[in-house]
């Protein structure tokens, strides 16, 4: 099978890629840094244009694989779960910018992102000089493209390659790769080019761009507009309940060694502004009030924020109980937090407790005389 060129498809109507400066950096810096293959996930958005038989394609982030990546000369394994709930939090967050935008739409312009967030495809480090997709990538990118339950109508795989810039600059006019393309993109006829970012004297990183869908059901290569990051949609830092799972895992060992039971973690648009808080839901099993911990995405740099419920706010039969508790409950007043700082070497369990006891104690204060 013809894996690159037999194409009937009007090279004019091929995807218009954008990419985010920070995209670029990310690749060439990672490239560098394994001498083995290596790569990340590409996030960004497709986005259907009246008249074009394929959409625009634009790449805002990367996502990296944590430690379990499995990088060899000439195999890569993007690793376990981890990409999947930075993806999670990244569509959440981006759900709730569209809702808040949709209502401002006051031109083209600003609906032009009004489309879901998407796992647009990947990028890897190939050996060598290899600068077309191996049949192992064909394989993969078919499989994605052609599943209807977990995949993508398209996908982009890129490619980085490190390369002798005596040889990375030369001619490369009979190279059949690069006769597919989009010509008002590139503003050269039917000839896409790789980048080619200068490192040293002597070394160059090579990036070069495929493109598949369900209607090219091939490999074609694209030529990329690379644009300022604040041209882009931007995404949110990561929440620390991703990143840092070691202070997450801690936080409930102490929630629950000191006697609360945790009912519910949840990201939540707390205060009406992305990026989401997350929340934890948490009781005494002898108390009478369940209570929600708010913290920001970039916690443990800022303090959490503490509401609380009657314990009767949580219903009866159902595992929705966020919605319902958070609906009867109300913010803890400031003078029941410690007055000392909030330490980020603190734990929740800490505040709460104090919190808890200086919320009794203003609660029977207020209690009319019987």
């Amino acid at each position: 099978m013809n894996k690159y060129y037999n194409l009937a498809l009007n090279r004019a109507q091929l995807p218009r890629l954008t990419l985010s400066q920070r995209v670029i950096d990310k690749i060439v810096a990672n490239a560098l840094t394994y001498p083995t293959e290596t790569g990340e996930n590409l996030v960004g958005l497709a986005v259907n244009i009246p008249g074009r038989i394929e959409p625009d394609m634009y790449v805002l982030d990367t996502i990296a694989p944590d430690d379990s990546a499995v990088r060899r000369g000439a195999y890569f394994e993007q690793g376990d779960d981890v990409q999947g709930e930075i993806f999670n939090w990244y569509a959440d967050n981006w759900e709730e910018f569209r809702e808040r935008r949709r209502h401002s739409y006051g031109n083209a312009i600003g609906a032009k992102w009004d489309v879901p967030l998407a796992n647009v495809g990947d990028w890897h480090k190939h050996p060598g000089t290899l600068t077309h997709p191996s049949g192992g990538d064909f394989e993969t990118a078919y499989q994605h493209v052609f599943d209807d339950k977990e995949g993508e109508p398209q996908i982009l795989v890129i490619l980085a390659t490190v390369w002798d810039r005596a040889y990375a600059n030369a001619d490369e006019s009979v190279d059949p790769e690069t006769l597919i393309g989009i010509t008002e993109h590139t503003k050269e006829i039917d000839k896409p080019r790789p980048l080619k970012i200068p490192i040293t004297d002597d070394t160059l990183v090579r990036i070069d761009f495929w493109y598949m869908s369900r209607k090219t059901r091939r490999f074609v290569r694209l030529a990329p507009i690379v644009t300022e990051d604040s041209l882009l949609p931007n995404l949110p830092p990561v929440s620390w309940h991703v990143t840092n799972q070691d202070r997450l895992r801690k936080e409930l060992e102490s929630l629950t060694e000191d006697g609360y039971k945790v009912l519910r973690l949840q990201g939540f648009n707390a205060d009406n502004v992305p990026p989401l808080e997350i929340c934890l839901q948490v009781l005494r099993m002898t108390g009478k009030y369940v209570y929600t911990i708010v913290t920001k995405a970039t916690y443990p740099a800022e303090r959490p924020v503490i509401r609380y419920a009657p314990i009767e706010s949580i219903p009866d039969n159902t595992p929705h109980i966020f919605a319902p508790i958070w609906a009867q409950s109300q913010p803890v007043p400031e003078d029941c937090y410690p007055t000392d700082p909030w330490q980020p070497d603190s734990l929740m369990v800490d505040l709460l407790r104090m919190v808890e006891v200086k919320l009794k104690q203003k609660l029977v204060e207020k209690a009319p005389a019987k």
